[in-house]
């Protein structure tokens, strides 16, 4: 339940990055244990700030985020 509520709005982050910079992001999910709402958030916006990063700095022509 966790890992797919996750799942679903980090690939809105990166749906919405791409979108916005037109840089491909691939993207990969896998946690071998639940997570907590608050671990949740903390790791979309971590993900979110590593993509705003990205585009703002990296001179980048494509990106992975990869979440275990």
């Amino acid at each position: 339940h966790e890992s797919v509520e996750l799942e679903d709005s980090l690939r809105l982050e990166i749906s919405r990055f791409t979108e916005a910079t037109g840089i491909p992001c691939s993207f990969h999910l896998d946690l071998s244990q639940p997570i907590t709402d608050s671990v949740r958030e903390i790791v979309i916006r971590a993900v979110a700030e590593s993509l705003t990063n990205v585009a703002r700095h990296a001179k980048a022509n494509s990106s992975s985020v990869n979440v275990t």
